[in-house]
């Protein structure tokens, strides 16, 4: 009896230990937890509520809006689509910004920090709040930026990276450079001078002016080439004369036919290693790598398998 209650007690010990150790993990996992949350700027904010952010610089403002699932700029009175990958990047900085050093509780001058004149206020918002930062100067040690929160006196220390991708942005640089989204092709049709190649899908295969003897990797080559194409630069939203980046009379066009979709890419003179693109129904000039020229076959030779 004795040997079994000595037994029994250690292994009594054995689980008390255990149970206070489990807890203690546990408090110390939370207590963890809670302090990484509390570093965060925003800690009640979901980089997934954010429907708006708003960029407001010294001269300008940049409006940032989702609408159905993609983001879309403002600017004045135009509208452009938005490169989601980047907008997104700055909502999830905005959520996942961290205090690195609460440098003051409650300065009286702001100037000491560049936030008299801040270089960016950034307006997140979500269908039941707005979150703002006021963007200063960076640290004399380079450890940081300093930042204001709303109208709090606090001044804090956030890491550089975390808001340089706010600061000093044009609508061009925060836009869409894709050109054209292409969906279920089933046809295409290729201008050039006085030649015209019809390309139709048939199946799983092409044709080219009903000759089935067509490389169909080269179509698929050609589609991706299109479909890659980026603006590197955007040279005119309003044009009111296309002659001067002789899209008035386009060299190329081609026509891409998906399903209830249709596009017309045309393409211009050469300047300086690129060409002056634009979409038939679109107002929109831009400026591409010229590379894709030299894709575009000039006759169904170029498409046809070789023996």
């Amino acid at each position: 009896m004795k040997g079994y209650l000595v037994k029994f007690s250690g292994t009594l010990i054995a689980a008390l230990i255990l149970i206070l150790l489990v807890g203690y993990l546990y408090f110390f996992q939370a207590k963890k937890q809670d302090k990484e949350e509390k570093q965060r700027v925003f800690p009640a904010l979901n980089e997934s509520q954010i429907n708006e952010i708003d960029l407001k610089y010294p001269s300008y403002v940049l409006v940032c809006r989702k609408d159905e699932g993609k983001w879309f700029i403002f600017e004045d009175s135009e509208k452009f689509k938005a490169d989601d990958k980047i907008i997104s990047n700055m909502a999830e900085n905005i959520s996942q910004m961290k205090i690195e050093k609460v440098v003051s509780e409650g300065a009286k001058d702001l100037a000491g920090f560049g936030l008299d004149n801040p270089e960016a206020e950034v307006d997140a918002k979500t269908p039941e709040k707005a979150y703002r930062i006021f963007i200063g100067s960076e640290s004399p040690t380079g450890s940081g930026t300093y930042v204001r929160v709303s109208n709090e006196s606090r001044i804090l220390l956030v890491n550089g990276s975390s808001v340089e991708g706010f600061l000093k942005k044009s609508t061009n640089d925060l836009r869409d450079k894709r050109i054209v989204n292409l969906e279920n092709v089933s046809a295409l049709e290729i201008e050039r001078g006085d030649t015209k190649i019809s390309i139709t899908k048939k199946g799983n295969n092409w044709e080219v002016d009903s000759d089935k003897n067509i490389d169909k990797s080269k179509v698929q080559d050609l589609l991706e080439e299109i479909e890659s194409l980026e603006v590197e630069k955007f040279v005119n939203d309003n044009p009111k004369d296309l002659s001067p980046y002789g899209l008035d009379k386009p060299e190329i066009e081609i026509t891409v036919l998906g399903t209830d979709k249709k596009l017309v890419l045309l393409f211009g003179k050469k300047e300086d290693k690129k060409v002056y693109v634009k979409l038939a129904d679109e107002k929109s000039v831009y400026l591409v790598g010229d590379e894709i020229l030299s894709k575009i076959p000039s006759s169904k030779d170029g498409l046809i398998k070789k023996q």
